[in-house]
C-alpha cells in the first residue's frame, strides 16, 4: 500500500484508514528504517525539580522496525544532570514522550500515511491509562531497544479509535498504555 503524503486526511485518507482496520487481512509490508547520521528523529526532556537544577535526556532513534501491530526502535541517548550524585539514567519521562512518538510513526504505518515526522501532524494521541514499572535504571546509553506490542485497536467515531498496547525498554522498564486516537 503506499503512503499517502497530504497536509490533511482527505475522504480517500478516511477510506483506506476505515478498510485497513476493517479487514483484517491487509497491512503493510513489514518495514525497517535505519537512520542515517544525517537524518535523525531525536526526542527531548528538559525539566528541573529544583530551581537552577536542569536534568535533561536527548533520545536519538537509529532504526525503526515495523511489524503486523508491533514497532520496535533502536535508539542512543544522552543525559545531562546538574543535580549531584544524579546516576546517568534513562527517565521515565522520556520513556513517555518516546512511547507516543513510537505510537505515532506506528499509527502512520498501519494507516497507510506518510512516516514523515517533518511534515504536519496527521493523529493525535490522547493516553487515557499509563502504568510504568521501573523496577530497576537503565544505565546503558547505546543501542537501546523499545518495543511495542499493540493489543487492540477499534473504531469509535468516523475519526477516533481506541487502542491498548504494551512495552518493554531492554527487557526491564514495562509499560501498559491506553489511549484515544484521532485522526486530523
Amino acid at each position: 500500500m503506499p503512503f499517502i503524503d497530504s497536509l490533511t486526511i482527505t475522504k480517500d485518507n478516511y477510506i483506506a484508514v476505515n478498510k485497513i482496520l476493517t479487514q483484517n487481512e491487509i497491512y503493510p509490508n513489514d518495514l525497517e528504517i535505519t537512520l542515517s547520521d544525517n537524518v535523525k528523529s531525536k526526542s527531548r526532556v528538559l525539566f528541573n525539580v529544583l530551581p537552577n537544577k536542569d536534568v535533561k535526556e536527548d533520545i536519538i532513534i537509529k532504526k525503526y522496525i515495523l511489524k503486523k501491530r508491533y514497532i520496535e526502535a533502536i535508539f542512543d541517548r544522552q543525559y545531562i544532570s546538574s543535580m549531584r550524585q544524579s546516576p546517568d539514567h534513562l527517565i521515565f519521562l522520556s520513556s513517555l514522550v518516546q512511547l507516543q512518538k513510537l505510537i505515532y510513526v506506528y499509527l502512520c504505518y498501519e494507516f497507510g500515511l506518510s512516516i514523515n515526522l517533518e511534515g504536519d501532524e496527521k493523529i493525535k494521541i490522547w493516553p487515557t491509562n499509563l502504568n510504568i514499572n521501573m523496577p530497576k535504571m537503565i544505565t546503558k546509553n547505546k543501542n537501546i531497544s523499545q518495543k511495542i506490542f499493540i493489543n487492540s485497536l477499534r473504531k469509535t467515531g468516523k475519526k477516533t479509535y481506541f487502542g491498548k498496547c504494551e512495552s518493554t525498554i531492554d527487557g526491564i522498564v514495562k509499560i501498559s498504555a491506553d489511549a484515544l486516537v484521532y485522526i486530523i
